[in-house]
């Protein structure tokens, strides 16, 4: 999964916990306070952190969603932006159960 962060793309390789009574991969992502580009299988998502600063962004300096995505991309890599994402997280969800 690509993660969307203020200091750049990261690629997010995740495993959750699908036992009885596991949670919707999107309901797991919003209590890590991320946001799905989709809701059926995600592979992209947007931390708050990020979508706040584009909300301010847009608001004040009237930045364009093309510029600020392009702005993210050059701050994860200014030399090829275009062969992205760079880093890699490992990340566990575990379940709580209903």
């Amino acid at each position: 999964m690509t993660v969307m962060d203020t200091n750049g793309l990261h690629n997010v390789k995740m495993s959750w916990c699908q036992c009885l009574g596991f949670q919707h991969l999107t309901d797991v992502l919003y209590r890590q306070q991320w946001i799905p580009a989709t809701l059926i299988h995600p592979g992209t998502a947007f931390t708050f952190r990020v979508m706040k600063q584009f909300q301010m962004l847009s608001h004040v300096a009237r930045t364009t969603p093309w510029d600020f995505c392009t702005t993210i991309q050059r701050l994860t890599d200014n030399i090829e932006p275009d062969l992205l994402p760079v880093s890699v997280i490992y990340i566990y969800i575990y379940c709580e159960g209903i």
